[in-house]
């Protein structure tokens, strides 16, 4: 079994505490089951409440991704087939497990609507309907903004502490924006000329621009071949005039 880390600041909150766990940057239930075993999986020191709080964003976030990625996806090999699994009562192993199964089940049921034709394009680049198949009904699922972006803050904290040795201030500006990857071919030259990249198994790979001239960054994240963002990384905003201190 791991030891715990070190008594020391939560990589999230920053709050020094005696009793931190590990807390994986890209977490392990989003690893397809192509990935090496041997592949190391990043992890920092987070106190009790934040790991929780990012696990709930995660498991939240996976549970609606999940149902709309390919089965057979070398890239996200396993991962449709655990959220669907964890939505079957047939596969509880007690009484509240089913009950919390169900309770979930509808929780995205009532979240999901039903489009009249189907779309090629939703908010999330690479998500839509897929070209060439044919919908009987086409039902749309959707996703928390603020998971989103909460989600983007902890893996780019996360990554500044693994990859830097730095845990960003809180006041640090860390920004989310969802891009074409159709209409971002220059912005993603530029990545692939300048930035550093990490890959992470089949289907993850994050690359990193950072400013020669200033403390800032961008992150562009790829995961699982489909879900694509950057993240801006700098300063805080500078204040407007007039504005409240």
């Amino acid at each position: 079994m791991a030891r715990r880390p070190h008594p020391g600041p939560c990589t999230f909150c920053l709050k020094p505490t005696t009793l931190l766990t590990w807390d994986h940057v890209l977490p392990l239930s989003w690893y397809p089951s192509t990935t090496p075993a041997d592949l190391e999986k990043w992890k920092v020191p987070a106190c009790q409440d934040c790991n929780s709080s990012n696990g709930k964003v995660e498991h939240g976030l996976l549970g609606r991704l999940g149902l709309c990625l390919e089965p057979d996806d070398l890239n996200s090999l396993g991962i449709s087939h655990k959220v669907l699994r964890s939505l079957r009562a047939e596969y509880a192993t007690s009484d509240k497990d089913r009950e919390a199964r169900e309770r979930k089940r509808q929780k995205i049921l009532g979240e999901t609507v039903t489009l009249p034709s189907p779309t090629t394009q939703g908010l999330l680049p690479n998500f839509g309907a897929i070209p060439g198949i044919q919908y009987d009904e086409y039902h749309a699922i959707t996703i928390s903004e603020d998971m989103l972006t909460r989600y983007a803050s902890k893996l780019v904290r996360g990554m500044s502490s693994v990859l830097d040795g730095v845990l960003l201030p809180l006041e640090t500006h860390i920004g989310l924006y969802l891009l074409d990857p159709a209409k971002s071919k220059e912005v993603l030259a530029l990545f692939e000329q300048r930035g550093e990249q990490y890959h992470r198994g089949p289907g993850i790979q994050v690359t990193r621009l950072v400013a020669s001239d200033a403390p800032a960054s961008i992150y562009h994240f790829e995961i699982w071949r489909r879900l694509q963002f950057f993240v801006s990384v700098g300063p805080p905003t500078a204040p407007t005039p007039g504005s409240a201190a």
